[in-house]
């Protein structure tokens, strides 16, 4: 049951979207995940229970990988603690469009742990990867659909002649299509046509989102695979040197756009060292950053609405301090450290690349329900890699 509550959580991370022309996309995402999760541990707590007289108890999870597990939940902590010290009322829920307060990054860290339990609770890694391509072959399928209409003049919504699938922005879009290639090529690699498919399939539906993070992320994934396929490092210089590349000449947009969010990162940089210990609270950049802005300057930005930092780690070390940032850096670091290590398993070096590129796409983006779900899981499977270090 859990394995399917699992793959309903994924599923519903590409499909359960309003209607698009609100902005509240996001809000069904988050009451997939804030139902289920607590559904999941309904059974996990049943599970264990059953599982008792073999000495096979709650605290197993603690004994094996105990510094990320902690880690996990020292943030959500942090995060909290942070935010009743700046005295945020958003930072609960977060904002009303995104939903991604402190209850989101809880049940995130929740899944995380029940991922990490798959083995002794029963759940197929293979069957959580079958879920991912379900989903993106679904999303891809949307977005071809929806990019054909559109080329072909019929009614159809776009986000300003951008596609998004069912994700709602094109941005997410192409992070989405980004983060699931890994999984669609190691479930096609061994069929010609199915991965030349899915290759084509997930590159157009990526310029048809006209997405710049989605295409970076696209393309890092793709010479990730075949650098490993090829044994080659070329390949992996080659990957950085055309992903920093495209972040200037794809997509055709105005300079100005970039120059926005350079601007955005250099007033939370400002922000950080006006509270660099505990933070501005969570979901709370859109106050720390109008915070920076000049009286009698900077009216250009004054009436724009800017709730994101653009950068990740930027907007964890603005809204936690050093804090909560320096343990959200960790979990990162940790994570991509122990995926690397049995990079040897082509079904782990699924989750790595996946993991990675999720880092990319922090950088230049907004991150979506979506996204972080991808890492979340990707943290899972780390910490169940990981047992032998702790093992008693």
């Amino acid at each position: 049951m859990l394995q399917v509550l699992i793959q309903i959580l994924i599923l519903g991370s590409f499909l359960v979207i309003y209607p698009p022309l609100t902005e509240f996309f996001e809000l069904p995402k988050v009451v997939v995940l804030v139902t289920l999760v607590p559904i999941m541990y309904v059974f996990y707590s049943v599970s264990i229970t059953l599982k008792r007289s073999e000495n096979r108890g709650i605290s197993q999870l603690y004994s094996r990988a105990p510094i990320l597990v902690s880690l996990l939940f020292l943030f959500v902590f942090a995060a909290a603690f942070s935010s009743v010290l700046a005295g945020t009322k958003t930072s609960f829920w977060g904002q009303p469009y995104r939903y991604q307060g402190i209850i989101f990054f809880l049940m995130l860290s929740g899944l995380s742990y029940l991922i990490s339990k798959y083995q002794e609770l029963g759940i197929s890694l293979d069957a959580v990867k079958r879920a991912i391509v379900w989903g993106a072959g679904i999303h891809v399928g949307l977005i071809l659909m929806q990019g054909l209409a559109y080329i072909m003049g019929m009614s159809v919504y776009t986000f300003e002649g951008r596609m998004t699938g069912l994700v709602g922005n094109p941005n997410f879009a192409g992070g989405a299509l980004a983060l699931s290639y890994p999984y669609l090529f190691y479930r096609w690699q061994n069929n010609k046509l199915g991965l030349f498919m899915a290759t084509l399939g997930g590159l157009i539906g990526v310029v048809l989102t006209d997405s710049r993070g989605g295409l970076i992320g696209f393309i890092l994934a793709l010479l990730l695979i075949w650098a490993r396929k090829l044994r080659t490092s070329i390949l992996v210089i080659s990957a950085v040197l055309l992903t920093l590349g495209g972040a200037y000449f794809f997509p055709d947009r105005p300079l100005s756009s970039f120059d926005s969010r350079v601007t955005i990162w250099q007033k939370g940089w400002q922000a950080f060292q006006k509270k660099p210990f505990f933070g501005w609270g969570v979901e709370n950049f859109s106050t720390a950053f109008q915070a920076q802005l000049e009286p009698s300057g900077d009216h250009d930005l004054k009436n724009i609405r800017v709730d994101k930092a653009h950068n990740e780690f930027l907007e964890m070390f603005v809204a936690t301090g050093v804090v909560g940032g320096g343990i959200y850096l960790v979990i990162v670091l940790w994570t991509l450290g122990i995926l690397w290590k049995h990079r040897a398993d082509e079904g782990i070096y699924a989750y790595l690349v996946s993991a990675v590129v999720f880092v990319t796409l922090a950088q230049v983006n907004v991150l979506n329900v979506t996204e972080y779900i991808f890492f979340y899981l990707a943290v899972g499977v780390a910490i169940s890699l990981d047992k032998d270090r702790y093992s008693t």
